[in-house]
């Protein structure tokens, strides 16, 4: 350690850089001279900055390490306090279809006949993200989109043409398909990474009855869920870029919703475990981990928890809570953000980003007994799974005992209409009414251990006790949002900004942007 502190200042710091936030503490606990030196050397600070925020350098930003610390700091009190630096309104334009991904608001238009996608590219003055607009016209007629902007990829699933359905009722339906344009995202064209143009999956279900569907992109895949009224799913997960199908899963009132834990692992929600008796008046739902290939394996049917209900080999399956049968109806949705894929290519030029290892699913399960509803929303560290996933053995279901050492349930807020984006890495924002008036609040928890000790220890205050006891940081919504007729609102969270919108479908609606 003398030998170390002999060396020149300059040459200690530039040593000093290579370590990581563990390393740092470490060496700053050693001695007094070290610890002076790491409190003054700004590249190591900045390093125990990005740790204490829950970020990640993006190391191609033009930015010096200086401003980076700085925009840093004020980056993590910002969240903290729930401080925002605009408020700004955009019109929602009236169209039925949106989405929310990587700081991009995308939406069609109120004319169904134009196919016009109207994108902006959300602000931020602390990472200092100019706004920006544009519109992509499309030559076919969209059913639902996704995009991915690192990618400059944007997915369209069109309707079937109507032509082609049978307009006889004696007659048998037809089989339908799953037809996916992939075009770019700036200018609506042919894709030019993806070999083939359209990708389709054709499907033996009934093509007249309406479909719903649920598109997520994670570098190369790329996966499509469809569902309808009569709790008939489909997932096919794709091979973008060369065009070749790596999964294919159905059922009946069972395949729910999926997630990606990386680019080649994929997560599935089941209302079924492997080992539940079909007879059982109480079952578990599950959620089912597969191991994406490159070339597709045989589809699965998962109607029923006995018979081909795994064909498809998985690599493990985690048991949730049980829930009864009997029940009128039941829901299991699973989401996570953002994509656990990063890649520096053509997203804005920002000095640090949230790291995507940090990162926590939430589980919603909704069950009618009674015509009564009940939800359930619990949240557990994708690392957590990973983690039983990597130790599990091939094939095997873990019992719901692993899930309870790691979930932790929320505040009930009722059913999201609205599902997608309201859980950013290890936040988690929600609408919240609180006073004899029940003025309408935004609420936030972050379930970042060290970045919310961090933040306590530099207010001055003491650890909690309890770490299950995390108390949200809420502000008050505009008064415009307090209309009765408007107060049910969807909240929704990038990296950047907090986003609520009016539950109304009327056509003059409007997006508020809170900006951090």
């Amino acid at each position: 350690m003398t030998a170390l502190l002999e060396l020149p200042t300059e040459l200690l710091c530039r040593c000093l850089d290579f370590l990581d936030h563990l390393s740092l503490l470490a060496c700053r606990s050693v001695c007094h001279e070290l610890k002076l030196t790491i409190d003054a050397a700004t590249e190591s600070q900045y390093i125990l900055a990005l740790a204490g925020a829950g970020l990640e350098d993006a190391p191609i930003s033009g930015w010096s390490v200086a401003e980076k610390l700085d925009t840093v700091r004020r980056y993590e009190r910002a969240w903290r306090k729930l401080e925002y630096s605009s408020h700004t309104k955009y019109s929602s334009a009236g169209g039925n279809l949106w989405e929310l991904y990587s700081g991009v608001w995308g939406h069609n238009s109120k004319d169904e006949e134009a196919n016009v996608f109207q994108f902006i590219q959300l602000p931020s003055e602390i990472r200092k993200i100019p706004e920006r607009r544009w519109e992509v016209v499309l030559d076919v007629v969209p059913r639902d989109f996704t995009f991915e902007p690192s990618h400059d990829l944007l997915v369209v699933v069109v309707n079937e043409d109507s032509e082609e359905r049978d307009e006889d009722e004696d007659e048998e339906p037809g089989p339908s398909r799953v037809t996916v344009h992939l075009r770019t995202l700036s200018d609506g064209l042919r894709h030019p990474l993806a070999k083939l143009p359209v990708l389709e999956y054709p499907s033996n279900r009934n093509r007249i009855i309406f479909w719903s569907y649920s598109v997520r992109v994670c570098g190369k895949h790329m996966g499509v869920l469809r569902t309808n009224r009569d709790d008939e799913a489909e997932l096919v997960v794709w091979n973008w870029m060369d065009g070749t199908r790596c999964l294919s899963l159905s059922g009946d009132r069972t395949l729910t919703s999926y997630m990606f834990l990386d680019e080649d692992t994929i997560v599935v929600a089941s209302l079924v475990s492997p080992n539940s008796p079909q007879e059982a008046v109480y079952t578990n739902s599950s959620l089912i981990v597969y191991e994406l290939k490159s070339n597709e394996q045989d589809g699965m049917d998962v109607e029923a928890p006995e018979g081909t209900v795994y064909d498809v080999p998985f690599r493990a399956a985690l048991q949730l809570p049980r829930i009864p049968r009997r029940n009128d109806q039941r829901v299991l949705q699973i989401h996570s953000d953002p994509s656990p894929f990063v890649d520096g290519g053509l997203g804005p030029d920002v000095p640090f980003r949230i790291n995507p290892r940090d990162r926590m699913l939430a589980v919603q399960t909704l069950f009618i007994w009674e015509e009564q509803p009940t939800t359930k929303t619990a949240i557990v560290p994708f690392e957590y799974i990973r983690r039983c996933v990597n130790e599990a053995e091939p094939g095997e279901i873990l019992n719901v005992n692993h899930w309870s050492r790691a979930a932790k349930y929320l505040p009930e807020h009722g059913m999201w209409s609205v599902w997608v984006c309201f859980i950013y890495g290890m936040r988690y924002v929600h609408p919240h009414l609180l006073g004899p008036e029940h003025e309408a609040y935004v609420g936030m928890l972050d379930f970042d251990k060290t970045r919310r000790r961090v933040g306590l220890l530099q207010e001055g205050k003491e650890l909690p006790p309890n770490e299950q006891l995390i108390q949200p940081v809420t502000f008050k919504v505009p008064d415009e949002l307090e209309d009765e007729e408007t107060r049910v609102m969807a909240v929704m969270l990038s990296e950047d900004s907090i986003i609520v919108l009016s539950r109304d479908l009327e056509p003059d609606r409007k997006l508020h942007v809170f900006t951090f």
